[in-house]
């Protein structure tokens, strides 16, 4: 009773939060969409997605081991083992930033280029946006490991759009107008503002035990897992932005301004996986480390069915009415290049809804390793299919390579939930197949 009381008010808290924020990540990409137009939106869509990729090894990969690794810390009470991991993230953060610009310092200075132009505007955007992207996600993970889930996504989904919006509404109301480079420029003091926000949150909830206990490492344990969490991240998040960098590569601005658009319509799709993900992951790794995989498979199945359920609700209107949506909240310049896009996206991202918390659990319970071949699956499925129908048929291909990606993966990501913890995490399925399958031991 206690833990169902615990996940409930996780998820009315979670879900508040995300239905409170919700609208306020729409507004901000409705603004910059109609403000910008097509090309220059397409342009910093393109450039976001690089400094996304660039905070990747020190960001999002690092988000998972920090959930597990301090939920463990946390369930045993060992505050230096906490205190230890906390310093080896950020330790590797300023490591990882400094290389990176010092290897594009080098590269510049080889070149003999003068940092200016709009180009170059880009690429320090980029450059100065990715720490403060990665440190949001360490926050955030332990945040999460600490089994604070609607904390810990704060920054990310309230501070960082409220910031954006207030500073970019303050320009446009004063000039009337709003540059490439000048959306560059608030984009990055909106992030800062939101980590320094996010950074006093996370200091008030980590015990005090943890800031004065003398820190305790497991640097060989952190560094295998740290790859394989790396590469889980860098496939989910290039699943979504391959069709941005491949179109960006190829000078298609406005058609990565299409994609984008439809991009942030059907992403909604995958709101409630994330919610379920988020709350379930730290105690998953509680149930899995107990032993009670029929808990496990039990919850997994509730959270499962009701996602999809909420999902499907949700995408069928973005499937039937995709271009009055479209024309009614980002403008007629986009109803006409994202309806098909935002299409393809919706019955993509369903399916992988569908398919449930597969690669999560996989995580969970060890078996990162194994979660990263599914992951690699839908990469090279995607990458191939974006790759081969993105220059033919522009964001309507780009779209229809992720979605086949996905399919792909998740296939896969299933097969080894079958084959290595014995059910699959899928709530309409309720076949006595699987319930005899749960009774023998998952394999190592």
């Amino acid at each position: 009773m206690v833990m169902k009381n615990v996940h409930l008010r996780a998820a009315l808290g979670v879900g508040g939060l995300k239905a409170i924020t919700l609208p306020l990540t729409i507004l901000l990409s409705v603004v910059l969409a109609r403000v910008l137009g097509p090309e220059s939106f397409g342009r910093y869509a393109f450039v976001m997605s690089i400094a996304i990729f660039l905070a990747l090894p020190a960001g999002v990969g690092v988000n998972g081991l920090l959930v597990r690794e301090v939920a463990r810390a946390k369930a045993d009470n060992d505050h230096a083992l906490m205190s230890g991991l906390i310093r080896r993230t950020l330790l590797w953060v300023g490591t990882y930033s400094v290389l990176l610009w010092a290897a594009v310092a080098v590269f510049w200075i080889a070149g003999g280029e003068l940092i200016t132009g709009s180009a170059d505007m880009s690429v320090l955007f980029a450059l100065g946006v990715f720490p403060l992207l990665s440190l949001i996600a360490v926050q955030s993970g332990i945040l999460q490991g600490l089994q604070r889930p609607v904390i810990s996504q704060s920054t990310q989904l309230l501070f960082q759009p409220t910031f954006s919006i207030l500073l970019v509404g303050l320009l446009v109301t004063f000039q009337g107008a709003l540059s490439l480079n000048a959306t560059y420029l608030l984009r990055i003091i909106a992030v800062a503002f939101a980590l320094l926000a996010g950074i006093g949150l996370a200091y008030r909830r980590i015990p005090a035990e943890v800031w004065t206990a003398l820190p305790k490492y497991e640097d060989k344990a952190w560094r295998q897992a740290l790859l394989p969490f790396i590469l889980i991240a860098a496939t989910n998040t290039l699943n979504v932005e391959i069709g941005i960098l491949v179109l960006g590569g190829l000078g298609a601005e406005i058609e990565v301004g299409a994609l984008r658009v439809a991009q942030s319509g059907a992403q909604l799709l995958m709101f409630p996986l994330f919610i379920s993900n988020m709350i379930m992951a730290p105690f998953a790794a509680g149930l899995v480390k107990t032993g009670d995989l029929a808990g496990l498979q039990s919850k997994v199945r509730r959270a499962s069915f009701l996602t999809f359920f909420v999902s499907a609700c949700a995408a069928l209107p973005l499937i039937l009415f995709a271009a009055p949506i479209l024309g009614l909240i980002f403008g007629e310049a986009y109803a006409g290049i994202a309806e098909l896009p935002l299409q393809v996206l919706a019955l993509g991202f369903l399916f992988r809804v569908a398919c449930g918390p597969n690669a999560m659990i996989l995580s969970m319970a060890g078996h990162e390793q194994r979660a990263l071949r599914g992951q690699i699956v839908t990469l090279v499925v995607s990458v191939t299919a974006v790759l081969f129908l993105s220059p033919m048929f522009g964001s309507t291909g780009a779209a229809a390579g992720i979605s086949l990606g996905l399919a792909v993966g998740q296939i896969y990501l299933l097969m080894l939930c079958h084959e290595y913890l014995h059910f699959l995490p899928i709530g309409f399925w309720k076949s006595g197949l699987i319930a005899n399958i749960q009774k023998r031991p998952a394999r190592e």
